[in-house]
């Protein structure tokens, strides 16, 4: 489990949620929490959690892995705008588990109807929640291709002329690479958020502080509705391991 991690987009989508940790070989909920971002993966104390509550959580999990399976991660509900919702969400779930178990052997709740948007916020397992915000793989690109990661700088309100602008330098690309390629892809974490026409003819030197030469490209936003579809797709591994920039001058080959 420990290899899972969630994309910065779905984290992002998530926002606050509360989710339950579930035996599953017994089916039973054994631990109701809140948080953001990689929360329901970490199995760390958080701060001001009650300890002896932390501990039962970590001996559950201990024994789940010992027998050779995988907690069940279950996110019951996503996209709270706050902490202090998520708190109150949180408490009433913990409390409803409560009641229920005051009579032992309690049945499961029998609410004949599930609850507001159930289907899109609601409980759901951690494999369906990243599939439900898995975005496309990225098709093949005809053209020669300059691949600039920009990962924290991105915000999701940017719009094309925001994201051009914390990607045009500077970049220690070299002469080969700003004669041929044409199209510059701007990812964060992977995913593709804008696309532009490189000018060929205005590179732009600097000289950094270690006196080493790096380039400032200059270009604008493409009009190709083919290129345009690009944005929101993954390019998946083959870009996530590249240090800053990466070159596909005979054209992008997709990879599983």
């Amino acid at each position: 489990m420990s290899k899972i991690t969630i994309p910065f987009d779905t984290r992002k989508a998530l926002g606050w949620y509360v989710y339950a940790l579930r035996d599953p070989k017994s089916k039973e909920v054994f631990y109701i929490g809140k948080g953001k971002g990689e929360r329901i993966i970490q199995h760390v104390s958080e701060a001001g959690k009650n300890q002896k509550s932390e501990k039962a959580k970590l001996k559950r999990i201990r024994e789940i892995e010992a027998s050779g399976l995988q907690v069940d991660h279950l996110f019951i509900r996503t996209a709270i705008a706050t902490e202090k919702e998520a708190f109150a969400i949180e408490q009433a779930v913990i409390d409803a588990f409560m009641a229920n178990r005051l009579a032992k052997g309690a049945a499961p709740l029998t609410n004949l109807v599930a609850g507001h948007e159930h289907t899109t916020l609601g409980l759901a397992s951690l494999d369906t929640v990243l599939a439900r915000h898995a975005s496309p793989m990225t098709p093949q690109i005809d053209r020669p291709v300059l691949v600039l990661k920009v990962n924290e700088k991105w915000e999701p309100d940017m719009n094309s002329e925001d994201i051009l602008k914390i990607a045009r330098g500077v970049w220690g690309v070299r002469e080969e690479v700003r004669q041929r390629a044409e199209v510059a892809v701007v990812i964060s974490f992977g995913i593709v958020r804008g696309v532009y026409e490189i000018n060929r003819s205005a590179w732009k030197s600097t000289v950094n502080e270690k006196g080493k030469t790096l380039w400032i490209f200059n270009g604008k936003p493409s009009a190709d509705k083919t290129l345009l579809a690009l944005v929101g797709t993954d390019m998946g591994k083959q870009v996530r391991v590249q240090a800053s920039f990466q070159n596909f001058l005979e054209g992008f080959q997709p990879k599983k």
